[in-house]
């Protein structure tokens, strides 16, 4: 899977529309100050393939996900997979359920409603669940120096 676009709005530190376009780029570094909104790119892309993010795994909402004055939230990647261009796009209201939508190729993969169709659809195709997800292709904040440096051998291949 090749991330080609990125759309976040109203998304932890991104309150105004950002578009982030990763087409030309076939490697590429996120750098910039603390809090300059690194960690919520990782966090919107990893929202929007699962749903949710290693910085709240643990929370039952997702309002927490809202920036600060905002009152909802729209996340969608555009990516490319076996020469096939995908976008998933998860947008909030609060207090409101989740809109889910994938689309392949400009067209709804999942026609039915139920988001649980539209997850199972998204997880199929991506062929890897959300563990797998933030254990091999990103690896969350904390757990690099764990894997660097781990306190017993055992561990880091736990964490693979």
């Amino acid at each position: 899977m090749k991330p080609l676009y990125l759309e976040i709005e109203g998304f932890l530190s991104y309150k105004e529309k950002t578009d982030i376009d990763f087409s030309e780029l076939s490697l590429f570094a996120i750098t910039g100050p603390t809090g300059a909104g690194k960690s919520s790119i990782i966090d919107a892309i990893t929202f929007a393939l699962y749903g949710k993010s290693p910085r709240f795994e643990k929370e039952r909402s997702n309002d927490q996900y809202i920036s600060k004055g905002k009152d909802y939230f729209k996340v969608a990647l555009t990516f490319s997979l076996n020469n096939t261009i995908y976008k998933v796009e998860r947008a909030l209201k609060s207090g409101r359920n989740m809109v889910i939508s994938v689309k392949k190729g400009g067209k709804e993969l999942v026609t039915e409603e139920r988001n649980k169709a539209k997850e199972e659809a998204l997880q199929k195709l991506l062929g890897m669940d959300y563990e797998t997800f933030t254990k091999v292709i990103m690896l969350p904040q904390g757990e690099f120096a764990r894997f660097i440096k781990p306190d017993k051998p055992k561990e880091r291949r736990d964490i693979i």
